[in-house]
Formats: C-alpha cells, structure tokens, sequence
C-alpha cells in the first residue's frame, strides 16, 4: 500500500512531458494548497517549489506553521522532483475575516504542459474556517465561493490558456462552486475540475445547476467511509471511492488514501457509517429550518469564541483555562438559544436512530 509521498519518491523523475498529468497530481497539488505560503510569499512574488522549499528551510518555519505532520516531507519531495520542483507558483492569496466568517486561500501553479492549477485550500484549523463551513447548512453562498468566483475571474483574465481546478475538502468544494458559476468564456478553458472530498452545495444553488454541462469535467473522489464530502447536494453520478488507512472521520485525510502506481486503489461500496450519517444528516436539513440551523451554529461559535483563541489547536493547547472558561460561556446562554441547540442535537440523533432503522431492516 502506497499514498502520496510514495508516488511522488517512486514518480520524482518523470516530467509531464515523459508522463501526462493524471488525477494524483492533481491530488499532490491539492495538499500543496496547505502548505504555508502565507509565510513564503510577500507581495507579488512568483516562486519555484525549489526557490520556496528553501526559503521555507532557511525561515526554520515551527510545528505550528503546519497542517499535517506529512507536510513538510511532501514539501521536499516536491522541491527534489523533476516533475514540481519547477513548476511556478504565483497569485496566492489568502484571507480571514472573522465579522464575515471568512477563511479563503488559492494559489496557481504554472505547468510545464502549459496549463493553469487553480488550487483552493480547504478548512485550516480556524474557528473562523470550521464556521464557515457549518454556515453553509443554511446560506445558499458563503464568503469563500464569493471570493472563489473573483479569484478564478481574475486567474483567467491574467493568465491565457487550459485550466485546471481542484481541492480538498472546502476547497474542493469552492473548486466546483467556481466552475460552475463563472462565465461560460472561463468554463470552455477548464479542463477538469476535482473535488477531493469536499462537500456539495446547498440545495437552491445544486437545483439551479444541476443538469450543467461543465458536470462533465467535474470528478469526485471519496475515501470510502466518506463524511464530509457528502455533506449537502452535488452529482455523485461518476464517484471515485478510494480505500484508505484510517478510520471513521480520519479518511478525510487524503495521505491515507491509498494507491497503486499512478492509479487509486479503488473501494466496491461506501462504509455502513458514511451511508447512515450522509442519510441521517440529509433527513435532518429537511427537517430542521434554516433559521434554526443557523441561530444554532451561532451559539455554538459563540461559546467557542469566548476562549478568544483563534484555532482548534490554541483551543486543546489551553485546555485547562479555555475548559473553565467554556463552562462559564455555556451557564450564560439563555434559555431559549440552549432550546435551539437541543433540539437540533435531538433532531440529529433522531435522524441517526431512524437511519440505522432503515438500515437494519434492509
């Protein structure tokens, strides 16, 4: 069993010109989103995985400048292969908006077949990011597909030919919002666009493009107990499920799916646990208005807040502060807003119950 960084120790070679581009470089490509180009790029600058592997070394960047543990070695591998070590980077971009709840981050990467990586980075480990997320249970357009929109607008207008889109997570999510929203001169350059797991979108703006021609280019990969990426509404018509290490939630890691040579090692049917929680959770949106979807992401965000730490990690860190501190924020809640928040976990776990239902009878 091999992931990523096998393939790119046994591919580090191989240029695109020897070996066309194949939907592991596009997964490769996706995790590069993650890395920390925020303390890499200054201003304008365009940079090689090379120029910027080194100025990474050299900055002695910490453990808290990184999202996986596998990524600095994804990093070096990238910077020693024939294949990525000069592909330019440039147009990287990222925002947290905390009034907007807004995490976005894109970058391209240039290719040596001429075409145009459009990545967009899925949920770090933010307050602000994972809110967005659940904000999209009950807006139809969040912040980051608004600001996916202007950054591929913006990507075609400067750069002439092929686009590729593609993410992980959130960002696969932003990828297809994206693609199918933009401008039809843009959808007739895109090449393909892949969705690593991410999830679909609301069920206005899935009824608005659903039978869309540019479906055609879109790919969906899922790791077989999938979770997230079937949150919400998106063609699943040609899926690709993949096997993975992990269990549980933790497939969402794409290190721990699993490949063979430059292909995926492919899974027969979804997990038992992905099939009751994707129909539990759809049978709880239908159920559950949006207004009481959001007062209730709010309240949960708004305990989370009064921590005033910024990240998941800063949260576990200060465990024995942030613990007495969350204790207070709950017993201040009123009345009616821990009604709300109830009676969604009532109506979750009753969705769960009724899906294991079904389940077992089948």
């Amino acid at each position: 069993m091999s992931n990523i960084i096998d393939y790119l120790q046994w591919r580090k070679d191989l240029t695109f010109a020897q070996d066309p581009f194949n939907a592991i470089d596009s997964l490769i490509l996706s995790r590069a989103a993650y890395l920390r180009w925020e303390y890499i790029f200054e201003g304008e600058e365009q940079y090689t995985f090379q120029k910027a592997y080194r100025k990474y070394e050299s900055d002695s960047l910490n453990d808290d400048k990184i999202l996986a543990d596998e990524d600095p070695q994804l990093f070096f591998l990238l910077a020693q292969s024939r294949r990525f070590q000069n592909c330019i980077i440039s147009n990287f971009v990222c925002e947290h908006q905390e009034e907007r709840s807004l995490q976005f981050c894109a970058l391209i990467f240039h290719l040596e077949d001429h075409t145009h990586y459009i990545a967009f980075r899925g949920t770090d480990n933010t307050l602000i990011g994972w809110k967005e997320n659940l904000n999209m249970c009950f807006q139809d357009v969040v912040g980051s597909q608004k600001a996916a929109l202007r950054y591929i607008r913006d990507a075609a207008n400067e750069h002439r030919g092929k686009l590729r889109l593609g993410g992980h997570s959130k960002g696969g999510n932003l990828a297809v919002y994206s693609a199918l929203f933009t401008l039809k001169s843009i959808q007739k350059r895109i090449l393909e666009v892949d969705n690593f797991d991410g999830p679909g979108l609301s069920k206005k703006m899935y009824e608005k493009r659903k039978n869309h021609e540019i479906y055609q280019k879109v790919r969906i990969y899922y790791p077989q107990n999938s979770i997230i990426g079937r949150f919400l509404y998106q063609k699943e018509r040609d899926y690709i499920l993949i096997q993975s290490t992990k269990k549980g939630i933790y497939q969402h890691d794409l290190y721990s799916w699993q490949l063979l040579g430059k292909d995926f090692i492919c899974a027969d049917d979804f997990d038992r646990q992905s099939e009751v929680i994707e129909g539990a959770m759809n049978d709880f949106l239908e159920k559950i208005t949006p207004s009481q979807r959001e007062e209730c992401v709010n309240v949960i965000f708004e305990v989370l807040s009064s921590t005033n730490e910024e990240t998941f990690h800063d949260l576990s860190n200060n465990w024995l502060k942030n613990t007495s501190v969350l204790i207070k924020a709950i017993s201040k809640i009123d009345i009616e807003n821990k009604k709300v928040v109830l009676d969604s976990l009532k109506a979750f776990m009753n969705a769960v119950f009724e899906e294991l239902k079904e389940e077992k009878e089948r």
